[in-house]
Formats: C-alpha cells, sequence, structure tokens
C-alpha cells in the first residue's frame, strides 16, 4: 500500500520483495526521489496494529494519491496484478490452499470468505479489493466461474 501525505511517500508491503520492487520502481518514475527511513516490521504485527487503529479512528487512508495520476495508475497496476496472482498463491489462513482452491471446495469457501471479509475495501489504489477477489473467484451474485466449475 502506497500513501502520499503532500510531499511524503509511505510504503507498505507484505513480503521484503515487493517492498524492495515498489521502492525500486517509484524512485525510477521520480530519480529524485530519496528513502528518508525505512522499517520493517513482521506483516502480521503491522496487520493487527492497522486493524485496530482503523477501528478507533475510521479514517480512510491514501485519498491524496489523486494528486499524482501517474503513482495512482502504477499502484492500480500493481495492485491488480497482485490480486490476479494472489489466487494462486498457497495461503497460511486457508491451511495453505489458494484462494482458487478454497473457492472450488464447499468445504473451505466458508474460510475464503471469511478471510476476504476481513480485508477492508478503502478504494485506494494501493490495496487489495475483496470485491475484486471476490468477483475473481466467483463469490459474487451471477458468476461466470461457478458455471464454468459445474
Amino acid at each position: 500500500m502506497l500513501t502520499l501525505d503532500s510531499t511524503q511517500l509511505s510504503v507498505e508491503a507484505m513480503t521484503e520483495g515487493r517492498f524492495d520492487e515498489i521502492i525500486d520502481a517509484v524512485i525510477s518514475m521520480h530519480p529524485t526521489l530519496t528513502v528518508v527511513s525505512e522499517t520493517r516490521t513482521p506483516a502480521s504485527d503491522r496487520m493487527a496494529d492497522a486493524s485496530k487503529s482503523a477501528e478507533r479512528s475510521g479514517i480512510e487512508q491514501g485519498e491524496d494519491l489523486e494528486q499524482d495520476p501517474e503513482i495512482a495508475s502504477f499502484l492500480e497496476e500493481r495492485i491488480r496484478e497482485h490480486e490476479a496472482s494472489w489466487i494462486h498463491e498457497k495461503i497460511p489462513a486457508l491451511d495453505g490452499y489458494t484462494p482458487t482452491q478454497a473457492a472450488a471446495d464447499p468445504a473451505r469457501r466458508e474460510d475464503l470468505i471469511r478471510l476476504l471479509d476481513s480485508f477492508p475495501e478503502t478504494g485506494n489504489p494501493g490495496a487489495m479489493s475483496p470485491r475484486r477477489l471476490r468477483h475473481s473467484l466467483g463469490l459474487d451474485d451471477g458468476s461466470a466461474f461457478w458455471r464454468a466449475q459445474r
């Protein structure tokens, strides 16, 4: 997730590789940028803190991204690519099954739905969209996924 606040861009990623990739991409678009500080926190700790903070404050993040359409477009493209690959990754919260496997398995589908329900729908171009994920996995109404799987 990237959040632009005036002249400061904050980057959050679930893996160090993605973090480094995003930093490199942003710096390649704007070579004059410099990293002011860097903190690496285990994703599980960060997600727990963010969830508690969002519940208490009700504040939406990422609204300032509209000020730089190039960054917003980059983020939207990257998150959609990530969502497309995420549905095929083994997810620990799904006992090592992929979201695609869990969606197709009636015994695991509820676990997947609970996982997607835990994702906030921020509208931020740098955040995964549970609505898009549900659609990709055929968990929304009128899904072609279930027709193709039957």
